[in-house]
């Protein structure tokens, strides 16, 4: 199964008359099934006792490559496949080496470190990376941030596997800076068994607002050709082989083409640097829940919970789907009722959960308070409090 691009709502979808996400765009998901089993896998992380001494390749100029060589010579050995066993399949996609060291300094790279699409990396209970050269090398996860999608895995060559045409890439960390018409490359491995493909284009946008799996991002717009298993590829400067950003999603329609995007370095460099630092990004959080209007047959109107993430705070703290909410207070804030709604007010006050849910007043440490109401069999609905605390979200797979 070949990693697909994620979906993407763009402001141009009323103008194309198209109604929904599913219509439009690719999905970054496998079947129902799979999606199911995946939170049950991990990929091993890196062990603690490894030191990573990287230094990743930044640049503020797009003067990189040295003159007479060719700027494809330079930048294809920096892209990757990427194959993800999962719980009952395999999956594929494309990734990018930020950074080489020697570690025993004997003059050969023997320790690298990749970006990713965590979308990529999803659900995987072991990745492999292969080469250009056809050498494939074993993985370990140094983190990852589904909210940037954004990865990075760990590799190690050996005796008998060395690194012999791997290189780095270069970032180029001001992407504001980019022009509109600047050509790039766009170099990954489509359809998982084309590793290694070059295709070409222009930048059409350089700070495009679009929704992302219902996340909203500020992503790199190309015109140059993108398939399900680019995801985690580079999208390069053509000139200079600078790498300008990740690719993470593309549009799917018969009635519009050349609609894809990339993660920017500006965004992503950071990150990175997090994640190698730390394993995580810190401050980030994962209440996990999917919230949606339930009615009774009696004419009334509840907030309850639809879906839960297996590696979200609802979950881990013994919510359940369709669990009726009443109201919730997070931290010092003012508690958020829930009751007495309407078939005018259920909608409204739906996005007003979100948004507190959202809120950047919210903190690691602080402490959420829900009441709710459970169907419990031979006794109806039953009122129950919950307390827990907002803890740091460490990536699990």
């Amino acid at each position: 199964m070949v990693k697909k691009l994620l979906c993407v709502m763009v402001s141009i979808c009323v103008l194309l008359g198209c109604s929904s996400c599913g219509n439009m765009f690719r999905q970054t998901q496998t079947s129902e099934s799979q999606s199911e089993s995946q939170s049950q896998s991990q990929i091993t992380p890196i062990p603690t006792d490894i030191e990573l001494n990287f230094e990743i390749n930044v640049t503020n100029s797009l003067d990189i490559v040295p003159d007479g060589v060719g700027v494809l010579d330079v930048i294809r050995p920096s892209v990757v496949e990427i194959y993800c066993t999962l719980t009952n399949g395999t999956s594929s996609g494309s990734g990018v080496v930020l950074s080489l060291t020697d570690s025993d300094e004997d003059g050969e790279n023997d320790k690298a470190v990749i970006v990713t699409c965590e979308h990529v990396i999803e659900g995987a209970s072991a990745v492999t990376v292969k080469a250009i050269d056809g050498k494939e090398y074993s993985t370990l996860l140094v983190g990852a941030d589904p909210e940037t999608d954004i990865a990075v895995l760990y590799v190690e060559a050996t005796a008998d596997n060395k690194f012999e045409n791997l290189s780095p890439a270069t970032w180029y960390d001001r992407s504001a800076d980019l022009k509109v018409g600047t050509e790039v490359y766009a170099i990954g491995n489509p359809l998982g068994t084309l590793g290694g493909t070059v295709t070409s284009g222009i930048i059409s946008a350089i700070n495009r607002d679009v929704l992302v799996e219902g996340r909203e991002m500020t992503l790199i717009q190309t015109d140059a050709a993108i398939n399900s298993g680019n995801s985690g590829g580079g999208l390069f400067d053509k000139a200079t082989g600078a790498l300008l950003g990740i690719v993470n999603a593309g549009y799917a329609s018969a009635t519009a083409q050349g609609l894809n995007f990339a993660i920017p370095g500006s965004l992503a460099i950071d990150i990175i640097e997090q994640l190698v630092a730390n394993g995580y990004i810190e401050g980030r959080y994962k209440f996990g829940v999917e919230l949606g209007a339930f009615s009774s047959r009696s004419g009334e109107y509840y907030i309850g919970i639809y879906s839960l993430e297996s590696d979200g705070l609802f979950y881990k703290n013994g919510f359940k789907a369709e669990d009726l909410i009443t109201s919730i207070k997070i931290g010092n804030r003012t508690k958020l009722s829930l009751e007495n709604l309407t078939y005018s007010t259920v909608e409204n006050k739906l996005d007003e959960l979100y948004a507190y849910l959202d809120s950047e007043l919210n903190e690691i440490g602080d402490t959420v308070t829900v009441e709710y109401s459970r169907y419990v069999t031979g006794s109806g609905y039953v009122d129950k409090t919950a307390t827990f605390t907002i803890s740091q979200y460490v990536y699990q797979g």
